[in-house]
């Protein structure tokens, strides 16, 4: 779930700032894997898969007017392209748009252009709303018209914001900082309720976890109301696909018959699953129940085989008996998570510092738990970064410094090309408002803080000048 939403947090900042797009380049490297190999357009059906989205319409399109993996044909190709454009595909009216333009030499047609463009707007998708603003402002293929500039600009922002919101939401849902993750998820939608949904049926589409996670949204409530037909909906899906938390909800929801009529048999089914899973409140109740621990058997039989898999020496292996430790509440897995830091694993270093940070594990120290975190940020690591600009914004974990909780923000996606044009208008994902003297410190502090091997060197200027709010 994180690489699949930090990759869409990528492509969605390089496109925010309002730009034109390069056409065939992304989908070329994406494609690879066919490079130097010529299909048929029937051949093309049963491969199109291996590009992601799962639209054949749109991804057979792309290959015939870029050429990847067949010649080109840009009628062909602009029509299959026209044909997921019209059923709601916005990668595909992104990439009319583009084509249209006259990018990578393509032949310009303003008028399809501007519909696409205008298309993909009223279609919610904020790279283009932020693009079609600055056509109104400029008076580029449009008569010029500041109303409509900024109607959608803060159309653009909103949705951006929604976006943005649920990715954060998904960062917090993977370290199982579920309260946290709700409260992103719920901004989200009340930022654009259409895009803050739209992203999160994508985090559901992206793995078993992100189908939990729509369970949760729609059990807890909040944006949208309690809705326990839906949670179940969502927690049947993620327990069916393996995944031990929706395995044990799905019991609850059976025994209590929340969203679903009690079943005291498919209770026992799905917290068994649960409880062999690892889930340890599936577990706990198992043995109140049952007076036996039946999971034990097969949980040792996995760490034992992932015992085995770290001899080859690889810091992977080595985060992977940690996490699976982790799971079921064992002090080992700070060990391996030591081991694999020590091979140079930033994303073992930012787990272990957020252990000693919290106490996870019956182990606290919190001033090692942070320096790890900050090593891991100033590694590139993501989810460190995002965690330093949460607690500098917030002020719970560490002085609120809003300086600094914008630059982390921003460096939090790491693709930092332009960083000096964006920064004029980059919106953080938080509300309070910034001088305009706060927001040229902040700016210029991601900068400083992007420049190789002054990270923390900037951060610490920065939040111990004495200049805090």
């Amino acid at each position: 779930m994180k690489k699949l939403f930090l990759a869409a947090w990528l492509v969605f900042a390089t496109f925010a700032q309002a730009k034109e797009v390069a056409l065939c380049a992304p989908f070329e490297k994406q494609a690879n894997a066919l490079k130097g190999r010529k299909f048929t357009l029937e051949e093309l059906t049963s491969v199109a898969g291996q590009m992601g989205s799962g639209k054949v319409d749109a991804e057979i399109g792309v290959m015939l007017v870029c050429g990847i993996g067949i010649d080109k044909d840009l009628v062909k190709g602009l029509e299959l392209l026209e044909t997921a454009a019209e059923a709601g595909d916005r990668e595909s009216m992104l990439f009319l748009y583009a084509y249209y333009s006259g990018l990578d030499g393509a032949a310009a047609d303003e008028a399809k252009a501007m519909h696409w463009l205008q298309v993909g707007a009223k279609h919610g998708d904020a790279r283009m709303q932020l693009q079609l603003s600055q056509r109104y402002m400029e008076g580029r293929g449009v008569g010029k018209d500041p109303v409509l500039a900024k109607h959608w600009y803060d159309r653009g922002l909103a949705t951006s914001q929604a976006f943005i919101s649920v990715a954060a939401g998904a960062a917090e849902f993977e370290k199982k900082n579920y309260a946290l993750a709700l409260q992103w998820f719920n901004r989200g939608v009340a930022a654009d309720r259409e895009e803050g949904l739209r992203s999160m049926k994508l985090l559901a589409q992206a793995s078993p976890a992100g189908q939990y996670a729509m369970g949760l949204f729609y059990m807890q409530g909040g944006s949208v109301p309690t809705d326990l037909e839906e949670a179940f909906k969502w927690y049947r899906l993620s327990a069916e696909a393996g995944f031990a938390p929706a395995q044990e909800e799905l019991a609850y929801a059976y025994e209590w018959g929340r969203g679903v009529p009690k079943n005291m048999e498919e209770t026992k089914f799905w917290r068994e699953k649960a409880a062999d899973g690892g889930e340890q409140a599936a577990q706990e109740r198992w043995e109140r129940a049952y007076g036996n621990k039946p999971w034990e058997k097969e949980q040792r039989a996995r760490y034992e085989a992932l015992r085995e898999a770290t001899k080859d020496g690889s810091a992977k292996s080595k985060m992977a008996i940690a996490y699976f430790l982790a799971r079921t509440n064992s002090k080992e897995a700070i060990d391996w998570l030591q081991k694999a830091t020590d091979q140079g694993s930033s994303e073992a270093e930012y787990k272990l510092g957020i252990i000693y940070w919290y106490g996870q594990l019956g182990t606290s120290d919190s001033a090692e738990g942070l320096k790890l975190i900050r090593r891991a940020a100033s590694q590139g690591y993501s989810d460190a970064v995002v965690w330093l600009a949460r607690a500098y914004h917030q002020g719970t974990d560490l002085p609120a410094n809003l300086v600094a909780a914008y630059a982390l923000h921003f460096l939090a996606v790491p693709d930092q090309a332009d960083a000096a044009q964006r920064l004029e208008s980059y919106k953080p994902p938080f509300d309070e408002a910034m001088s305009s003297e706060e927001l040229t410190r902040a700016r210029q502090l991601a900068l400083d803080m992007g420049k190789p091997g002054n990270f923390l060197a900037a951060l610490d200027g920065a939040v111990t000048s004495g200049e805090v709010r």
